[in-house]
């Protein structure tokens, strides 16, 4: 066996480092970009009308029938307005008692978030 012939230890090594590196590159994949997508959430509004509406809260995820609270509008004041240059002055507080004559504003009786409003 004088035949044989040794290779030093320092090329076994150096070659033993190569597949390594070789079967770790196989692994490791190639550093890709990264790809952010825009995400955006969507919030619809619930369809509310002048009366009291049964619907899921947005905010809490309750199902709930809105609290309601009528607000006076610019039409509101305008209503007044003319009420007053055509001297019915008794009339005057005729559109702010009536609630068709101002805003309707929903909300939600468990958690008082604003859930919509209804405007006349």
């Amino acid at each position: 066996m004088a035949s044989e012939r040794r290779q030093p230890a320092s090329v076994v090594e150096k070659s033993a480092d190569r597949t390594d590196l070789q079967a770790a590159a196989a692994v490791i994949p190639y550093n890709q970009p990264t790809v952010y997508r825009n995400m955006a959430t969507i919030v619809v509004a619930p369809a509310v009308g002048p009366e009291q509406t049964q619907l899921i809260c947005p905010n809490c995820q309750a199902l709930v029938r809105t609290t309601v609270e009528h607000r006076a509008n610019t039409r509101t004041h305008i209503y007044a307005l003319l009420l007053c240059l055509f001297f019915c002055w008794p009339c005057i507080c005729l559109p702010y008692c009536c609630n068709s004559c101002r805003d309707t504003i929903h909300k939600c009786p468990r958690c008082k978030a604003f859930i919509g409003s209804y405007q006349r």
